[in-house]
């Protein structure tokens, strides 16, 4: 069975003046008015411009813009070869329940794009789609603790210094080295702290 770990990075998207109504409605009713804030997390309002994916070990990120990105990760994760059955395999996520599968699901049907293979999102069953950070929240019960902080408790070295709050910033400045660093980090921690825990739960 292969071991697939995901991790995306969203920016706020350009919105047309019906969704920006929505947008703006939404903002007024929250404490925090922070509209690129909410529109890089929020998946109506954000595009996705990068996806890590660690497929056994192996780490590699599509980045460009958001059509493309979705295009390339659907044929990526779609393909059978020899060694790799798609329909076969666990996927890996920090979050990935809640926040990045939805997240690209939502945003494939927004672009047109079918996806090749269904992630389950489905609480409190980890056979096909293990969520880190489900597990270690039990079920998202707790929810304090950031990948980085996991990764301290756990002893796991985590060497990127970018926070998730900066890659709007950097897509802005063309820096798309730094945000593939930073999510290629975030795919490496993911699998590492899933492979400390796995046998536990």
């Amino acid at each position: 069975m292969s071991e697939i770990c995901i991790d995306i990075e969203t920016v706020p998207g350009k919105l047309c003046p019906d969704v920006m109504e929505i947008a703006n409605a939404r903002l007024a009713k929250k404490k925090d008015k922070d509209m690129n804030k909410m529109c890089s997390v929020e998946w109506p309002f954000a595009h996705i411009i990068c996806i890590g994916v660690g497929i056994d070990g192996k780490i590699g990120t599509i980045i460009g813009e958001e059509k493309d990105v979705l295009d390339a990760f659907w044929v990526l994760i779609g393909r059978k070869t020899d060694d790799f059955q798609p329909h076969d395999s666990r996927y890996v996520t920090f979050n990935g329940k809640d926040f990045d599968i939805p997240f690209i699901i939502n945003r494939s049907a927004i672009n047109g794009i079918v996806p090749t293979i269904r992630i389950p999102t489905r609480r409190y069953y980890n056979d096909r789609h293990f969520d880190v950070f489900e597990e270690l929240s039990n079920h998202f019960q707790s929810s304090e603790f950031k990948l980085k902080e996991y990764c301290k408790i756990f002893g796991i070295e985590n060497d990127d210094d970018t926070d998730g709050s900066e890659v709007h910033a950097l897509w802005l400045k063309g820096d798309k080295a730094a945000i593939e660093k930073h999510c290629a980090s975030d795919v490496r921690a993911t699998f590492a702290l899933y492979e400390k825990i796995k046998d536990f739960f």
